[in-house]
C-alpha cells in the first residue's frame, strides 16, 4: 500500500506566509530553490545530480547572506532604538568604510 503524503500544518503555511510578505527577497530565493527541486516535475531539462547540487549549495549560500543580512539591520535598528530610549542626548554614527 502507498504511504500517504502528510499535509503541510497550515499554521505553518500561514506562518511562512507572513514571514515572507515581510522580506520579499528570502521569498524570490526560497521561490528558486523550490524551482530547482520541481524541475523534473515541471518537464524542464533533466539535470544530473552533481549539477542540481551545485546549484541548491549556490542558492543556500545565497539565502543564508541575505538571511544574515535582514538579520544584522533588524539587530542595528533594535539597538540604536534601545540607546535612544535610554539615553536621548546620545549620537549615533556609522562606521565609514
Amino acid at each position: 500500500m502507498p504511504k500517504k503524503k502528510a499535509a503541510t500544518n497550515p499554521s505553518i503555511l500561514t506562518s511562512i506566509q507572513t514571514i515572507l510578505s515581510d522580506r520579499p527577497e528570502l521569498a524570490d530565493r526560497i521561490h528558486s530553490i523550490l524551482q530547482i527541486t520541481d524541475e523534473p516535475l515541471s518537464g524542464g531539462k533533466i539535470r544530473s545530480a552533481d549539477e542540481v547540487e551545485l546549484m541548491l549549495i549556490e542558492e543556500l549560500r545565497k539565502l543564508g547572506n541575505e538571511s544574515l543580512a535582514g538579520w544584522s539591520g533588524g539587530v542595528d535598528r533594535k539597538l540604536g532604538k534601545d540607546l535612544r530610549a535610554g539615553n536621548p542626548e546620545a549620537q549615533m554614527r556609522e562606521k565609514k568604510t
